[in-house]
């Protein structure tokens, strides 16, 4: 609930299959960006169901654990993602940004 688009990158930057919630504007636009969709999950509603694009966490884990393939695609694509995030393409945005 607490997290950070900065943690899930610096997870993602350790080879580590990540896992995200679908929570908040932050984490949904940064899903949305990357097209991390296939390792986000969602909080299951009081009749125990899931909306949207997004799995259980259950659900996910229960894939992950049992697919081979699914965790490498998680642990590739967040590879590819933490390259977007290097200190040089930070402060390449933050002088974007200032209009430098």
């Amino acid at each position: 609930q607490y997290g950070s688009v900065h943690r899930v990158v610096t997870q993602m930057r350790s080879g580590v299959p990540t896992l995200v919630e679908a929570r908040g504007s932050a984490h949904i636009s940064f899903l949305e960006k990357y097209g991390y969709h296939e390792c986000a999950f969602v909080r299951m509603d009081r009749s125990g169901k899931v909306e949207g694009r997004y799995r259980s966490f259950l659900q996910l884990t229960s894939k992950l654990l049992h697919n081979r393939d699914a965790r490498r695609h998680c642990q590739q694509r967040g590879l590819e993602i933490a390259k977007d995030f290097t200190p040089r393409k930070m402060v390449e945005r933050l002088v974007r940004v200032l209009g430098y």
